[in-house]
């Protein structure tokens, strides 16, 4: 997912400081501590999103998310230049008819220093409604990246 930062461009996330802290609701495996960021306004956030049903943790990362943000895109921007394993820009169009425009703002935010990296956890209930014990009470988790 990207996201342009409006003003004011500061936000808190979660900071965990181990794998099993990451991937629990806060609080289960130890409280992350929080972490205001601060972005230049314009910054283009990249955020690798997870959800859970009915669950206290999302999903361990892939091998390939466990890298981090800053690298993950640029494995994905090497698949799609070499057109490899069906990041093709013919099928991306078809998934996302603005892909060439959002390409463009990641490249834009690579030259101008100004993409930041998140990984937000969604827990939903069992009855697939937002988890209100979590995020206040959107459901919604959001650490560094």
């Amino acid at each position: 997912m990207l996201v342009y930062v409006p003003p004011p461009p500061s936000m808190s996330v979660r900071n965990p400081t181990n794998q099993q802290m990451r991937h629990h609701i806060d609080g289960i495996k130890g409280v992350a501590p929080m972490e205001e960021l601060q972005f230049a306004e314009g910054t283009l956030l990249v955020i690798e999103v997870k959800t859970t049903l009915g669950k206290t943790k999302t999903p361990g990362f892939l091998k390939t998310q466990a890298v981090g943000g800053s690298e993950n895109l640029r494995r994905i921007q090497g698949l799609i230049t070499r057109q490899h394993q069906g990041w093709t820009i013919d099928n991306l169009r078809k998934a996302d008819p603005e892909v060439a425009s959002k390409l463009q703002a990641v490249e834009n935010g690579l030259l101008d220093e100004k993409l930041s990296f998140l990984h937000a956890q969604v827990f939903f209930n069992p009855n697939g409604q937002p988890n209100t014990l979590v995020g206040n009470p959107t459901g919604i988790q959001i650490n560094n990246w």
